[in-house]
């Protein structure tokens, strides 16, 4: 009896860590790296202290889904979760081509092939989820740059041509430094991980090599929609080239797009003419923070919020903008929003060309509008952010947060019993004595399931609703 509890527990380890290591594969199929395993070349130590930008322009503007239409869901519908199928079921038919304990790994990682198949309602999560997520990233961008020089733009989430495109929700004309796209798309399997894909673009100007493209996420797109380097000069931040942050979504389309190869760096600081490649780094927050930041009395203006992922990508932001040439990086956007005013101007502006005593006047009247708008529009947005995080809104996505946790746990203690019943199946199978059945084991091993599944059904669905109504979208 004791051999039998020795080699119960040495089942059981291995088929938790193959089970665990299965569903690291599945769900970070892309590689990503948790927050506290950064290399060093990837983090900024040194003291960051952000520039001010020419008159009339801003340093940043943060852009995020905050809707998604019709077509944008058929694309998720018809691609994404297709390709995470085909994914599953390949790593699966792998797995099952292990010998010794195969049975225990294939059924152990069963269920979250199920998930794949059946939560693919979670990418409707997206907007909520990336609403959230910009805040903290506005929040903790505070820390490093004044409020009057970051503007939030909201947008649609959209596609065209099977590729995914953003749509601005607002008439956003200030020129800025840097224009950060960021997105969180949950994962299939229900938990409270932060796995953000983000990308920094400049002007064409600030960085003709790469037609504006400063930074990405995704350490596996090293292409931009092809270009040529006089075609961007005249680009603004907001329209340059970057890597499309969901393009391996839709891979098949590059059939279709023609992509330019562009200079790559994997170090920082961000440099001009070079696009910056970061691994994608995940959070996994502390049941503690999870807990705190969850209650109802929770004000994140007091107490810090608690992302390390984001401070990581704050860091270089803020950091990299003092190595751009910020004339350069706002010349285009400068052009763009004069022409509303004075085209003759604009065009000057546009052409690098020295401006005649008056036109300089002419111009420093129109920054001196545009410094007014960005006065009013940056505090507006401070307003829409601190509303977001710690209004109705904020407070229940951090609960869902923590009822995330809760789930996770039980299905944890779940998954615990079902490798105890499947390990005690293969020694009831004779498989460790030389007399091995495996019809035997299959049939231990599927009643055991049954009745790990009948455990699943208490605890319920994995595609848990979220808590916060769609209708707290409003605060915005």
């Amino acid at each position: 009896m004791k051999n039998n509890q020795s080699i119960l527990s040495q089942i059981k380890m291995v088929s938790f860590v193959s089970t665990i290591f299965f569903a690291l594969l599945l769900l970070s199929g892309c590689g990503a790296i948790t927050s506290q395993n950064v290399p060093e070349a990837f983090q900024v130590r040194n003291t960051i202290n952000a520039p001010t930008p020419p008159p009339g322009s801003a340093l940043v503007v943060i852009r995020w889904p905050v809707a998604m239409d019709d077509k944008a869901q058929s694309v998720f519908d018809s691609t994404w979760f297709s390709g995470h199928d085909a994914d599953a079921s390949a790593r699966s038919t792998a797995l099952m081509a292990m010998q010794g304990f195969a049975m225990l790994i294939s059924l152990g990682s069963k269920n979250l092939i199920d998930e794949v198949q059946n939560n693919k309602a979670v990418y409707k999560q997206i907007p909520e989820a990336s609403t959230y997520y910009a805040m903290e990233l506005y929040r903790q961008l505070l820390k490093y740059i004044p409020e009057t020089q970051i503007i939030l733009e909201p947008q649609l989430l959209t596609a065209l041509s099977g590729s995914f495109k953003s749509i601005p929700l607002t008439e956003g004309k200030l020129p800025v430094v840097f224009a950060v796209d960021i997105l969180h798309i949950p994962n299939i399997s229900v938990d409270p991980y932060f796995l953000p894909y983000f990308t920094i673009a400049t002007s064409g100007l600030a960085s003709p090599k790469t037609c504006g493209a400063v930074a990405s996420s995704i350490n596996y797109n090293n292409k931009v929609e092809a270009f040529m380097e006089k075609e961007c000069l005249d680009l603004t931040a907001r329209n340059s080239r970057k890597p499309e942050y969901l393009d391996h979504f839709y891979s098949k389309n590059e059939g279709i797009n023609k992509f330019s190869e562009v200079p790559l760096r994997e170090q920082l600081p961000l440099t001009s003419n070079q696009l910056m490649l970061f691994p994608m780094i995940g959070e996994t927050f502390s049941p503690e923070y999870l807990a705190q930041s969850a209650s109802p009395s929770f004000d994140s203006s007091k107490l810090p919020l608690q992302n390390q992922t984001i401070e990581i990508l704050v860091k270089a932001l803020a950091d990299g903008i003092s190595h751009y040439d910020l004339k350069k990086a706002t010349q285009a956007g400068l052009a763009e929003y004069v022409s509303g005013y004075d085209k003759p101007l604009s065009d000057g502006l546009k052409s690098g060309a020295t401006l005649s005593e008056q036109e300089q006047a002419n111009f420093a009247v129109v920054t001196q509008l545009a410094d007014m708008e960005k006065q009013w529009i940056t505090k507006q947005d401070k307003l829409v952010a601190d509303n977001i995080l710690d209004g109705a809104f904020g407070k229940s996505f951090r609960a869902t947060r923590l009822a995330y946790l809760e789930m996770q746990n039980q299905r944890q203690q779940a998954s615990m019993a079902q490798l105890d019943s499947l390990a005690m199946s293969t020694i009831n199978s004779g498989a460790l004595t030389g007399n091995f059945n495996s019809l035997a084991m299959m049939s231990n091993a599927l009643q055991r399931e049954i009745q790990y599944q009948s455990k699943l059904s208490e605890i319920g669905s994995p595609a848990i609703v979220m808590i916060y109504e769609k209708s707290s979208l409003e605060e915005l």
